[in-house]
């Protein structure tokens, strides 16, 4: 029953993005698992946008897959909240699993975040200004969680063009995919498309979901034996 963090310092990476796709796709993937998402985001546009879909439905029309609530994380009192508010849905739903969509800054309030996860979803692009800040935000946890990063981190190549572009650019993207590899676990890459934009909290649609089903297929040998545990 595993506490998730989608998680990198570079805003405009994905991760809220990532991961209502992801709670979209446990929820159809297995209808006995329960999924809250916490949206900590300083927007809180994870919370919004379910709201904003809930109002196009008659409520007795729609049946929601999982939960989704926000909190603010200001103070470390907070974060303590949060992760406390977490471990207790895990501990006593069955069969559950908490998605934390992280801010686009770090501060030092929410480093308890990243040392009680159990995994943290880490959504990258193959450029030098996301990879700068992706190195960043690999020496915070590996500061935080130390000897238990490597098993915890999972990088997500995401929205990626389908054309790999030039020799040189591939072998870029080989070697950066190398060196992560020593930190965490390389997953499958999330190709972009037009779709991806067009996010709901209450489906995935088709092209999303062939977008994401390498990636959440890897993701899913990891996190399921967890949940079912």
């Amino acid at each position: 029953m595993p506490i998730l963090l989608f998680a990198n310092q570079k805003g405009g990476v994905g991760k809220s993005t990532l991961a209502v796709l992801y709670a979209n796709h446990l929820s159809e993937v297995n209808k006995n698992i329960k999924v809250l998402i916490a949206d900590i985001d300083f927007q809180k546009s994870i919370k919004r946008l379910r709201d904003e879909d809930m109002s196009l439905y008659d409520s007795k029309e729609i049946n929601v897959g999982y939960e989704i609530d926000s909190f603010n994380v200001n103070t470390y009192e907070q974060s303590l909240t949060l992760m406390e508010t977490a471990t207790k849905y895990v501990g006593e739903n069955p069969n559950s699993v908490v998605i934390i969509d992280f801010p686009g800054q770090i501060n030092e309030n929410i480093g308890v975040c990243i040392h009680s996860a159990d995994y943290i979803i880490c959504p990258l692009r193959y450029d030098p200004i996301v990879m700068s800040s992706t190195s960043m935000f690999i020496s915070i946890v590996n500061k935080v969680k130390m000897e238990k990063s490597r098993d915890s981190l999972l990088f997500v190549p995401n929205r990626i063009k389908r054309n790999e572009g030039t020799v040189k650019e591939r072998m870029v993207k080989k070697e950066t995919n190398r060196i992560l590899s020593q930190y965490g676990t390389v997953l499958p890459q999330v190709t972009d498309c037009v779709d991806i934009g067009r996010l709901s909290t209450i489906y995935n649609t088709k092209r999303q979901v062939e977008v994401t089903k390498e990636c959440f297929e890897k993701l899913d040998a990891i996190i399921l034996p967890e949940i079912f545990k």
